[in-house]
């Protein structure tokens, strides 16, 4: 197994010397020390996006997973976090909705089964080529086209997927944090002596979200 890389983006404040944080992860330490930004004073609702610091779980850590993180020495704005090891495929959810339609009941039109076919024919077997070309894909052919679609894992790219609840039962000091945590352009905001705690999903294969990328 290959480690995962996470990277947490926000930005942070201290009138003397750094702002440190303690990350765990399921109970486990996965950061202590320093953030890599100190100096960012805020102004309103926090938007910077400076790389605070960064670690590494293995990738077979999925799903939801309790995180709780203590910050000291100044005032730290909670941003996106964003990693790497997502499943590169060979079209992704954007170019799903903009190539394919449904019927009234729900399935894919004949169409759209036809561009499907065309973008995996040399993955697909001969039958299930066929059978999207003539139109007569169910979701029983799901996995399939899934797993001929999959390219492998993509370190390179760091991302979320957008509208994700990415973060779940957020707790500031064991009260509920006001706000919507859901809106990715809301930050919690934390100060010294805090501890924010949630419930983390982390997911790299969504295919009714888009995903939000960027790269290294």
């Amino acid at each position: 197994m290959a480690n995962r890389t996470f990277r947490q983006y926000g930005q942070a404040y201290a009138a003397s010397g750094d702002v440190s944080v303690v990350v765990q992860v399921a109970g486990a330490t996965v950061f202590n020390g320093a953030v890599s930004d100190s100096s960012t004073v805020r102004s309103g609702q926090p938007t910077t996006e400076n790389l605070l610091y960064s670690f590494t779980m293995d990738e077979a850590v999925l799903g939801t997973r309790q995180v709780s993180v203590a910050v000291t020495g100044g005032e730290l704005c909670f941003g996106p976090t964003k990693y790497n090891g997502f499943k590169k495929t060979r079209f992704d959810y954007q170019d799903f909705i903009d190539n394919t339609t449904m019927n009234s009941d729900g399935t894919l039109t004949t169409a759209s089964q036809q561009w499907i076919a065309g973008q995996l024919q040399s993955q697909l077997s001969t039958d299930n080529y066929n059978t999207l070309m003539a139109g007569n894909g169910t979701r029983d052919l799901s996995d399939a086209i899934n797993t001929a679609n999959l390219i492998g894992l993509d370190w390179d790219t760091y991302g979320w997927y957008e509208n994700d609840n990415r973060r779940t039962n957020l707790k500031l000091n064991g009260s509920d944090v006001n706000g919507d945590p859901d809106e990715i352009g809301w930050w919690p905001i934390m100060n010294d002596g805090d501890i924010l705690t949630y419930d983390w999903n982390i997911s790299v294969w969504d295919s009714t979200k888009n995903f939000q990328a960027e790269t290294s």
